[in-house]
């Protein structure tokens, strides 16, 4: 079949990189600003647009997820649709097509409030197989602050 897709896509944060370097034939930095990172390849069409971006700084950064995160999917959903955007998941599909894992990467600490989700469930909504490498990921019913205690814990901090 012609449009079967056979490699996998993997959502983390820039700190699983090496992990992922194991088993991902590229690994996309997906991030509009920051410094480049080596072993990864910076694809700003996956990333927010100045506009969203500097809405999160300015309004959102330190405020609820809860409040803003509605209103930045469907903006994020709507730039998803734009040129760049698109030329970026064909070159992502084609990728994935020949069978090879790739790795989508960014800063953000919890993937529930993350571009790389949105990316990654419009991708799910085509048939690929995404999988958030995030240690919160497996844990999704706990507060963020339970996880952490819990995990220091388990690490005899």
């Amino acid at each position: 079949m012609k449009n079967k897709i056979s490699g996998k896509v993997y959502t983390a944060s820039v700190s699983r990189i090496k992990e992922l370097a194991e088993f991902c034939a590229e690994i996309w930095l997906i991030t509009r600003a920051g410094k480049d990172i080596a072993g990864t390849i910076r694809v700003r069409g996956l990333s927010p647009g100045p506009a969203l971006y500097q809405d999160y700084l300015e309004k959102w950064k330190d405020a609820d997820p809860e409040r803003w995160w509605p209103q930045y999917q469907a903006r994020f959903k709507e730039e998803l649709k734009q040129p760049e955007k698109r030329a970026a998941l064909h070159r992502l599909w084609l990728l994935l097509r020949e069978g090879k894992n790739v790795a989508l990467v960014c800063f953000c600490p919890d993937y529930r409030y993350c571009h790389r989700t949105i990316v990654g469930d419009l991708l799910r909504e085509k048939g690929v197989a995404v999988e958030e490498m995030s240690p919160l990921a497996d844990r999704k019913e706990r507060k963020s602050g339970e996880f952490f205690i819990q995990e220091a814990f388990n690490f005899g901090l």
